[in-house]
């Protein structure tokens, strides 16, 4: 079952390519995020491409920064279960 859904999900995730949406961006808006926390996340991504395109300067250098990025991330995937279970504050920052 577990295969067939991932034939599903490749297949929907090839379809969109071969369209030229870009699926993360779009799933991103199915699941509610605000244009704001898009543009955090696009932010985050490219960020984290230019990090990892510098050169090596140690062995685990890549695994962090995929770690500490990945934090990030978690943060702002986090904002939409926060909306869900209302908790909303006021103001910025």
């Amino acid at each position: 079952m577990e295969n067939e859904m991932n034939k599903i999900t490749f297949a929907a995730w090839l379809s969109d390519m071969r369209q030229g949406i870009n699926p993360e961006w779009e799933s991103l808006k199915r699941a509610r995020f605000t244009d704001e926390e898009i543009d955090a996340w696009k932010a985050v991504a490219e960020a984290a491409n230019k990090c990892l395109a510098l050169p090596k300067l140690h062995g685990m250098e890549r695994h962090e920064l995929c770690h500490y990025f990945h934090l990030i991330q978690d943060q702002i995937l986090a904002r939409l279960g926060l909306r869900a279970l209302g908790r909303v504050e006021e103001g910025k920052g």
